[in-house]
């Protein structure tokens, strides 16, 4: 199977949107506490960001486009060995997530991921076993 990739540059796009359209919820976050932002406060929205719930379905998927362009870019030198580890990283990557969906289910009745929260799971648990696997292969050489 031949994986098409993005051009190089992709990877600083992706970053750029990913951090940009991430940063408005970390930041509401860190200001209101832990709840559901999709739902209101009990005592009220007292975020430094009070942006509407459609501004923030938004900006959460122009960050999940930002994390794929970024996932999805080429490395600067690409050859079989990186195409054969960005297919691995993939392969660990469904196991996790399929283990760590099971473990939430088995210990939580009433266990439910947001859909958005388990792409990001996946995204980043990809890029963090990518970046392991390929820094590991570089410094053996």
């Amino acid at each position: 199977m031949t994986l098409r990739l993005l051009p190089h540059y992709f990877k600083k796009i992706g970053l750029i949107l990913f951090v940009g359209a991430s940063l408005p919820d970390f930041i509401r976050g860190i200001t209101s506490g832990y709840y559901d932002f999709h739902q209101a406060s009990p005592s009220g929205d007292t975020s430094l960001l009070p942006l509407p719930s459609q501004t923030l379905w938004i900006l959460e998927i122009i960050a999940i486009l930002g994390i794929v362009l970024y996932a999805m870019a080429k490395d600067r030198i690409h050859d079989e060995l990186l195409q054969w580890l960005r297919m691995e990283a993939i392969e660990i990557t469904f196991f996790l997530t399929v283990v760590i969906v099971s473990i939430g289910y088995f210990f939580s009745h009433g266990f439910r991921i947001h859909p958005s929260y388990l792409i990001n799971l996946q995204l980043i648990v990809f890029l963090i076993i990518y970046y392991v696997k390929k820094q590991s292969i570089t410094s053996a050489n």
